[in-house]
């Protein structure tokens, strides 16, 4: 299993309600239909300061996620919201 990590800033003057609504209909309209999904949870501090933490099967799984993501609609709108430069993924094999 693959544990993978985002954080990310969301822009000055978005609220964290929008972000959280944002990332909600990502992974109800994206995510969830993805192959090797397991689960997923996104906490944030400060409103402005976000942190998503998926488990995958395998690391195709995740990559094959972030193409089938791009471009459509909930992508794109949460992207719009994150500050330029501080997205940044990282992955993990899973111990358990």
């Amino acid at each position: 299993m693959l544990i993978e990590v985002v954080t990310f800033r969301a822009r000055d003057g978005v609220d964290g309600g929008t972000v959280a609504a944002a990332d909600n209909r990502l992974q109800t309209e994206c995510v969830l239909t993805h192959q090797g999904f397991v689960r997923r949870t996104v906490g944030h501090r400060a409103g402005r300061d976000w942190v998503m933490v998926t488990f995958w099967w395998s690391e195709a799984d995740a990559a094959a996620s972030w193409e089938q993501a791009a471009g459509h609609p909930a992508h794109d709108q949460l992207m719009s919201m994150v500050d330029d430069g501080s997205w940044h993924v990282e992955r993990y094999d899973a111990l358990d």
